[in-house]
C-alpha cells in the first residue's frame, strides 16, 4: 500500500499493482491524474511518498505526478521486512 501526501490540504491513499522485478523506470500510475490535480502545482504542493522506515522502491516525478519504479521490487525482501 502506498500513502501519498501533499504538504498543503490534500492527502489520499491509493493502491497500485506492479509486477515483481519490473525494470527501473516502469510507470506504475499517475498520482496527479488520480487525485484530479493540475500538474503545474505539484512542485509547490510537495508531493512525496511515505513508505515505512526504508527507502521506497518508487519515485514520483515532481513535474508530472507520475509514479515510477525506482529500484528492484523483491516480494520476499519486502515481506520479510514487514514481519519484523
Amino acid at each position: 500500500m502506498l500513502l501519498v501526501a501533499f504538504w498543503s490540504s490534500v492527502s489520499a491513499q491509493f493502491r497500485y499493482s506492479v509486477l515483481e522485478e519490473v525494470p527501473e523506470g516502469t510507470v506504475v500510475g499517475n498520482i496527479a491524474k488520480d487525485l484530479g490535480l493540475d500538474k503545474t502545482t505539484l512542485k509547490e504542493r510537495g508531493i512525496r511518498i511515505v513508505y515505512g522506515s526504508t527507502e521506497p522502491p518508487f519515485i514520483v516525478r515532481q513535474d508530472d505526478g507520475v509514479l515510477y519504479v525506482k529500484g528492484k521490487i523483491d516480494r520476499e525482501e519486502i515481506c520479510e521486512r514487514r514481519k519484523t
